[in-house]
């Protein structure tokens, strides 16, 4: 991307909605092997089970609870374009039940399935986060509440 790229915010946009659209691919990719999921992705897709809601309600629910805390956690320096996490991750969760449904055709039969599933959805997610990222944009709520606590607490990111 150019210098000239990231000050169009139309293109900018658009980066991050392949970014999503790339990212939750991997997701349901990595899920729907059923050998594990993403860290961030764990408690919405437990939730998903014992609630019977769809992963991307929960995976929206839980990161507008992630919203709130780092608007809490902020307070007045909490910055406005942040307000944008939450169409962005109601677009995330649209994706990822959309991708769920997408994946959901492929026949697991046996473990070097799965195992090929899930290792094919790890550079998805990895695309998909580095177009988010190029986008510069804005970050999902999980982020964003790391970056609160790290404000909150004055210590680095990492």
């Amino acid at each position: 991307m150019t210098e000239s790229d990231l000050k169009n915010i139309p293109f900018r946009i658009f980066i991050l909605l392949a970014g999503i659209v790339v990212q939750t691919l991997g997701i349901a990719m990595i899920t729907t092997a059923g050998l594990g999921t993403t860290p961030i992705s764990t408690l919405p897709l437990v939730t998903a089970e014992v609630s019977g809601l769809t992963f991307g309600t929960t995976t929206f629910l839980i990161n507008t609870v992630l919203f709130a805390v780092q608007w809490a956690l902020l307070g007045r320096r909490f910055p406005k374009r942040n307000f944008l996490q939450l169409p962005a991750v109601f677009v995330f969760s649209l994706f990822i039940d959309v991708a769920m449904r997408a994946v959901s055709f492929v026949p697991l039969s046996d473990y070097a399935a799965r195992a090929a599933l899930s290792l094919l959805g790890n550079p998805f997610l990895a695309a998909g986060i580095l177009l988010t990222i190029k986008s510069q944009t804005i970050v999902q709520p999980g982020e964003g509440f790391v970056l609160a606590l790290a404000v909150v607490l004055k210590k680095p990111f990492s």
